[in-house]
């Protein structure tokens, strides 16, 4: 419904490093999935035609915002990592189980890179690095879903490598 294209518009132009991270509540809310051709403009359309009611769109939206915004700022993208069943709340899928669209956080993780992709944006991509599943969920997470101080750091090294392994972040 717009909530990240929202927060990046509010943000102080000054900003040089955009982190745009989402998708557990997405995929835990069970909002629309959607698919990347919510993101292809068909002739005579503009970029102000995607919708923003799929996950797809609203990323796409939401990075769009982000490039415009900050044109001499860093943009990167964080995928979600995944995560266990959780005592946080009983109704939340785990990470490889469908929810009630029919999909795995996988799948919002998998739009991230598309969509970052779109706009030549970096991926520090969590949800395949960062060492967060279900086998280590015991080490890194307090709840089954929220990091700890070493899930932090495991996330936050991810996302480092990125960045300084992104060469026109330095030029």
């Amino acid at each position: 419904g717009g909530g990240m294209e929202n927060q990046v518009n509010a943000m102080p132009t000054t900003y040089d490093l955009i982190v745009i991270a989402g998708g557990v509540n997405d995929f835990r809310l069970n909002n629309p999935l959607g698919s990347i051709d919510d993101c292809i403009l068909t002739s005579g359309e503009t970029d102000d035609n995607i919708p923003n009611t799929s996950f797809y769109g609203a990323i796409y939206r939401t990075v769009r915002a982000a490039v415009k915004r900050f044109p001499n700022g860093k943009v990167i993208v964080v995928t979600p990592y995944n995560n266990p069943e959780t005592t946080y709340g009983a109704t939340y899928p785990k990470w490889n189980k469908a929810n009630t669209q029919g999909k795995a956080l996988f799948h919002y993780a998998q739009a991230m890179r598309e969509v970052a992709s779109m706009f030549g944006v970096p991926v520090a991509d969590v949800n395949a690095e960062s060492g967060i599943n279900e086998a280590t969920d015991k080490m890194y997470l307090v709840d089954g879903i929220h990091c700890n101080a070493t899930g932090g750091d495991m996330m936050a090294e991810v996302i480092y490598h990125k960045i300084m392994n992104t060469p026109y972040y330095f030029k």
